[in-house]
């Protein structure tokens, strides 16, 4: 019987064993031309052992990527391919030597900085691990220098009605009686620890089997933030990927230096960034003649479109419409905006521009939820396409379709404009119910809260769990949401959709009302989004404290769902049988043992039996197609109840 991770979870003796798989680079210096056959190519010694004076044997450092500069370089199979291409590198282990092929074709040492990203393999045992199972060629020795001291990791999902999310961050030890880590991590030295990757799998062996590293579980993936090494251990802070979300937004200012010639209260102040449409006041930078306008940052972005511009009397505050050629003139590509009439002089008008910011390349403009942050990513955060969920991105824009308006003037932590709740300040999450959080093994992905069940695969029962106290959230109760959209940031104005529960109301006695300030554009789209979140402003929830006995939800993410059967349970029957729960936060210890603690919801009570808004045009769900089930929703059990308990909720939806 072959050996899975699966049937190691299950398992009630086994042998854990927790890899830590540590990524930083070696700053490169000293590259000399291959010439011959290779003309394009420049080699540097790279040995597949360091610090072999102080380690018998030394550490293993394959070489699994290379840098210049900011440039990640392809990797190639060969010298041959290397010479052909651009922009690549290949590691020679054999011979332990490294080529490059700069994008220039220049000796790499005229550029500012060239890096090879290594791979070093630890554990918190000794064991051998083959990377390519069954061939022992490929067998990697981790050595065994984890300390008990292993990063205890907390994940947690945003509030769905605060708006609040939690960052976490942890540390790990290494053992230094070798004095290894003294020289590797020298402030002096060619190595970089600086937001680098370090990664957690877990597995080990049990009944006589023992996991592939293949099938072994990533459980974590962070950045290292600082190191301080010590006579006997070396320690590492870390912090998840997703405090990279900290830096501000926009992020050029003005200055003289490049704008010699701006209007009042420009200086200092930063351009603009801008996705979807809006109406947006532009910053003067340009007061020689009638009036340069800077729309957005060109550095970031070009618009898809300028639709209309409006000069705004300065003294009485009254609107015209300019007309094209005649009054201004446009440059999509500098983000800039030309009056060119003497009629309209700066010193008697500002200007109002109904703009769409960023296109997508393909005919369009980026406009959605999922299409936004992952360029929000990319640009500011320099995110590798191979780091993003792709299939999650795809989902999530297929899921919240809705068009959205982002324009980010006055400086604003990314992290807030992913996910905020403050008041007044738009939010891309809150707009769809959308979350952006990192996976298990460290890639961006993005997700929107619905109350679906059809894509649960994880089930727990009473024995996988050593506590399971659940009791009823009594959250604060709103009978009314108020959800703010088309922000006008001219007359600094928002529109409004309100919608009310007169059940709630009477049912609690509550009056509180949740405002909710979003991107979206749309009336009708706000009004969607009202209900949604009026409907689970209204519903007391179900949230549970939990010890798990096993690790079944080690490789969940906060957001991640899963069926709970458990007694005593507070539901009318006493017992939970197969209840959709999310996980809100869970707290995943690597060592001595694997164990996982946190905290369910089921749903807000509302998983399993909330379908998609149909209309009365929509099938029965026996004679309805795939596509039609998708598009109208049906979250029910296979037979189409639901309520698996209720025939008659067959075919039948809650609205959502």
């Amino acid at each position: 019987m072959a050996a899975t991770f699966a049937a190691w979870l299950d398992a009630t003796v086994r042998t854990e064993v927790v890899l830590c798989e540590v990524e930083p680079s070696v700053s490169l210096m000293g590259f000399t031309a291959v010439g011959g056959g290779a003309p394009n190519t420049y080699e540097i010694a790279f040995p597949r052992h360091t610090q072999t004076a102080l380690l018998t044997g030394g550490l293993y450092c394959p070489v699994i990527g290379a840098q210049q500069n900011d440039i990640t370089l392809d990797a190639e199979a060969s010298l041959a391919a290397v010479d052909a291409n651009a922009g690549s590198y290949w590691w020679d282990e054999a011979n332990e030597i490294l080529y490059v092929h700069t994008t220039t074709g220049s000796n790499p040492d005229s550029f500012t900085l060239v890096q090879a990203t290594v791979r070093l393999h630890l554990a918190n045992a000794p064991i051998v691990l083959e990377t390519s199972p069954g061939t022992p060629a490929t067998a990697v020795f981790y050595h065994p220098w984890l300390t008990d001291a292993l990063p205890t990791i907390r994940r947690e999902v945003e509030d769905l009605l605060s708006g609040s999310t939690y960052i976490p961050g942890g540390s790990v030890s290494f053992v230094n009686g070798h004095q290894v880590w003294s020289r590797l991590v020298a402030a002096d030295g060619p190595w970089n620890w600086k937001n680098k990757t370090i990664r957690f799998a877990v597995g080990g062996s049990y009944n006589g089997l023992t996991l592939t590293r293949a099938q072994y579980a990533t459980v974590a993936t962070m950045v290292i933030e600082d190191v301080a090494p010590a006579e006997d251990v070396c320690a590492f802070a870390l912090q998840p990927r997703q405090r990279f979300t900290n830096i501000e937004l926009p992020v050029t200012p003005f200055f003289d230096d490049a704008y010699p010639n701006l209007g009042d209260g420009v200086r200092g102040t930063r351009k603009w960034i801008g996705y979807g449409r809006a109406i947006i006041p532009p910053d003067l930078t340009d007061t020689t003649s009638y009036g340069v306008y800077t729309v957005a940052d060109a550095a970031y972005q070009t618009l898809f479109a300028i639709h209309a511009v409006w000069a705004v009397r300065k003294n009485t505050g009254v609107w015209t419409a300019l007309t094209e050629t005649t009054h201004y003139t446009k440059d999509l590509t500098a983000c800039t905006v030309t009056i060119v009439s003497a009629t309209y002089p700066h010193a008697d008008y500002t200007l109002a521009v109904d703009v769409t910011g960023k296109p997508d390349g393909l005919g369009s403009a980026i406009e959605t939820y999922a299409d936004i942050v992952q360029d929000l990513l990319q640009t500011f955060l320099d995110v590798a396409a191979g780091d993003l969920d792709a299939p999650a991105f795809t989902a999530a824009d297929a899921e919240a379709d809705a068009v959205l308006a982002l324009w980010v003037k006055q400086p604003r932590a990314l992290a807030s404009i992913l996910a905020t709740g403050e008041g007044g300040l738009g939010s891309l999450g809150r707009s769809v119910m959308g979350t952006a959080q990192q996976t298990v093994d460290g890639a961006w992905t993005v997700r929107i809260w619905n109350p679906d069940v059809d894509a649960i695969t994880t089930t727990l029962r009473q024995a996988d769990f050593a506590a399971f106290r659940p009791a009823p959230k009594l959250k604060t109760i709103y009978t009314a949401v108020r959800v703010h959209y088309g922000f006008d940031h001219v007359r600094k104005e928002w529109a409004v959709v309100e919608v009310t529960d007169a059940a709630t109301h009477y049912r609690t006695g509550s009056r509180d009302t949740l405002d909710i300030f979003t991107c979206l554009t749309t009336a009708a789209n706000a009004q969607t989004i009202a209900q949604r979140y009026a409907l689970l402003a209204g519903s007391v929830t179900v949230e549970a404290d939990f010890t798990e006995r096993g690790a079944k939800l080690a490789a969940l993410v906060a957001g991640e769902k899963a069926f709970i059967s458990y007694t005593p349970a507070p539901t009318v029957s006493g017992a939970y049988d197969g209840q959709p729960f999310e996980i809100l936060s869970s707290e995943l210890t690597l060592g001595p043992r694997l164990n996982v603690v946190g905290r369910m919801g089921n749903l807000r009570g509302l998983g399993g039996r909330i379908g998609r808004w149909m209309d009365s045009s929509a099938p029965d769900w026996s004679t309805s197609t795939a596509a039609q089930r998708l598009a109208s929703g049906f979250w029910t059990d296979s037979s189409g109840l639901a309520d698996s308990g209720d025939p008659a909720s067959g075919g039948v939806s809650l609205w959502w």
